[in-house]
Order: structure tokens, then sequence, then C-alpha cells
């Protein structure tokens, strides 16, 4: 079963949203507050 489960999430996570240049955090298609950017970040 963990033989046929990695390339299945592999495959998942490799399909997922894409990452910032900048923070490394995933973008969303609607945008994406970097904290690098604008110099603020989650307190």
């Amino acid at each position: 079963q963990a033989g046929a489960f990695v390339p299945h999430a592999e495959a998942l996570v490799s399909s997922g949203r894409p990452v910032c240049a900048l923070c490394g955090r995933p973008m969303d298609p609607s945008g994406h507050v970097c904290p690098r950017k604008n110099g603020h970040g989650a307190h």
C-alpha cells in the first residue's frame, strides 16, 4: 500500500499551488500578500 501511495502523493503535491519566490509561501489564484515584499508579517 505504501508503495502505491508514494507516486500518488508526489503527483498530488507537485500539482499544488505555486510558491512565492520571495517568501516561499503558497500563492492563491486570488492573490498573495508577501511579508517580504510589503514588510509586514503575521503577528
